[in-house]
């Protein structure tokens, strides 16, 4: 019941962070970005709002900074490999 309790308070305050923007005029609308943009701007929102979340002192979301800092020193690891790799070839 505790789990249950705590994921829906989870989903209520990512629900909450999100906002609806007002689309701007299109003269002041920022130029067209590439899907590699978007995907890297859409990731670092997405990265504020469970760092947020995982600081914000509720019960079991601790979770999501553990996987957060678990998923950082995957890639840190894999990126370690690459270099390896680029240094043989």
């Amino acid at each position: 019941m505790r789990r249950a309790l705590g994921v829906l308070v989870c989903v209520l305050l990512l629900g909450a962070c999100s906002s609806k923007k007002e689309e701007a005029p299109a003269a002041a609308q920022a130029p067209a970005q590439t899907p590699a943009e978007r995907s890297a701007a859409a990731a670092a929102e997405r990265r504020r709002v469970n760092t947020a979340v995982a600081k914000s002192g509720i019960p079991m979301t601790g979770a999501i900074g553990k996987a957060m800092n678990s998923a950082d020193a995957a890639s840190a690891q894999a990126a370690a490999h690459d270099s390896v790799l680029q240094e043989m070839k």
